[in-house]
């Protein structure tokens, strides 16, 4: 493709050099160049592209993406140079001409929000599934195609470049419906401009990533763009906004959305198209019946507790906009057994009542203790760090919500990443207020008794002392990594599987 095609009609640039090079490859990694790439200079955390401009050029690279105003090293004449304003904006346009517009031949649902985002993209996938719809999903555990894993990402959504091949592939491999996760990191950093939405869905909002975006208005307004924006810049028709009528920002953004809407909400008596009528929640799953537009539907779910009723409404909300018979979304619903990593029940035949969960957030943390509270009247123990490098203003939180919905917490490590772990735990614990701190070591003397928490840093010890100590009706929550396979100390990255852990305990 021509240089002055991946430009298209943008005025707002300055080239300097050959506008009909061809251009062979786009690449935001010098080492991903090859003859004839362009190579776009992104602005990073921690790393300038522009450090990166010698060794694409000598890889290959003909064309070089920078920021106006930037200091570039000198470069070969033959190289040609396009300044623009925002280069992560330019990826993301470029990205999409590069690949034939590949959304535009897809039906694509994004899930935006807080939690639930993850849960949602499977349930969707199952349905569509049991509809016969090949669909492709985008999210935090992995790629799939008609849940055949693909492969995985290094984050919840993927850099716009990456974003449009998947996209491509998924088109080349058949599939009609892509469903992804969209973080509000994605959103910012211009991940998913020029992605052409049909659907776009609000779960909920609450206390994550301030590190990044500062405060819970810039957080919660970044997330509305992809409803005032992303969703209405998109070329599709019939386009629609799916939101948690429930959540005070999901009211924000359904005032504000400028397509057409569809609410939801577990409220009876509420004035969102889709609501619960009735719902029964016990630890074996969830039955409810869902009204909506011109009609109801009885649901039953393995999936245990409220918050996933939420997940589970907003998908049907997803499949009715795509047309799916009441059978096709039932048996969608009803064959979803398990998402891994989020409140998954590790098998055993001890009996023991062990859940590994994602919650990272002190909302949901709440969720998921407040779940297991009402479905189990003993005692729960909860096992939890948080990472390093992120919102340290969340942690007490999750401290508050530990100690006042468990009987007995252990603080461990996370992701403690380059932070000194000790001062982690010890912004976690300035949330407990009443809890009494026991020295790891002596934690199965009072192993039997309530009201206690302990330090053990080293993650697997912890979690082989919480399975110790556990009497026959305890529940045992493992949170805050769910389906991640991995552990951050420092700059290594170590394996490391809590479920795998708990079941290697489980079974010795």
């Amino acid at each position: 493709m021509k240089l002055e095609q991946l430009i298209g009609n943008n005025t707002d640039i300055n080239l300097r050099g050959d506008k009909n090079l061809s251009i062979s490859s786009i690449a935001v990694n010098s080492k991903a160049c090859i003859e004839g790439s362009l190579f776009v200079a992104v602005p990073g955390v921690r790393h300038d592209g522009n450090t990166y401009i010698p060794e694409a050029i000598e890889k290959g690279a003909r064309a070089i993406v920078v920021q106006k105003g930037s200091v570039i090293p000198s470069c070969d004449t033959n190289v040609s140079i396009i300044e623009v304003d925002n280069p992560r904006a330019f990826l993301a346009s470029t990205s999409a001409l590069f690949y034939g517009e590949p959304t535009k031949a897809l039906q694509v649902l994004g899930i935006t929000g807080t939690n639930g985002k993850t849960t949602t993209t499977y349930l969707i996938e199952s349905i569509c599934r049991e509809a016969g719809i090949s669909i492709g999903v985008i999210g935090t555990n992995n790629i799939r195609l008609n849940g055949e894993i693909l492969g995985k990402l290094p984050n919840t959504t993927p850099e716009s470049l990456e974003f449009q091949r998947i996209a491509f592939e998924m088109v080349e491999a058949g599939a009609k419906v892509l469903v992804s996760e969209i973080s509000s990191h994605a959103i910012a950093m211009n991940r998913v401009d020029n992605v052409h939405f049909d659907i776009a869905v609000f779960t909920n909002l609450s206390r994550d990533h301030l590190d990044f975006h500062g405060d819970m208005e810039s957080y919660g307004n970044t997330k509305k763009r992809l409803f005032t924006e992303l969703l209405v810049n998109s070329d599709k028709h019939n386009k629609v906004a799916i939101i948690n009528l429930d959540d005070p920002w999901g009211e924000r953004i359904a005032c504000e959305a400028h397509t057409a809407l569809a609410r939801f909400s577990l409220d009876r008596e509420s004035k969102a198209e889709f609501r619960v009528l009735e719902e029964r929640l016990n630890m074996n799953g969830i039955v409810a019946t869902i009204k909506y537009p011109f009609g109801e539907m009885g649901i039953s779910s393995r999936l245990i507790g409220r918050h996933n009723l939420y997940n589970i409404i907003a998908s049907i909300a997803c499949a009715k906009h795509l047309s799916i018979k009441d059978n096709a979304i039932q048996s969608g619903v009803a064959k979803l057994t398990r998402v891994p990593g989020r409140l998954e029940r590790v098998d055993n035949t001890k009996g023991k009542k062990v859940y590994i969960d994602y919650a990272h957030t002190p909302a949901a943390l709440e969720n998921v203790l407040t779940t297991l509270k009402a479905l189990n009247s003993d005692r729960i123990i909860t096992v939890f760090g948080c990472g390093g490098n992120r919102d340290k203003g969340k942690r007490s939180g999750m401290g508050r919500v530990a100690e006042s919905l468990s009987d007995m917490v252990i603080l461990t490590n996370d992701n403690p990443r380059d932070e000194v772990e000790e001062t982690i735990i010890e912004d976690i614990e300035r949330g407990f207020n009443t809890f009494k701190k026991v020295p790891g070591e002596k934690l199965k003397n009072s192993g039997s008794k309530n009201n206690y928490y302990s330090v053990i840093l080293d993650r697997k010890e912890a979690i082989r002392v919480a399975i110790t100590i556990m009497k026959e009706d305890d529940v045992l929550l493992i949170a805050g990594k769910g389906h991640e396979d991995y552990q951050i100390m420092g700059s290594e990255v170590f394996h490391f599987d809590d479920y795998k852990i708990a079941s290697e305990l489980l079974h010795v």
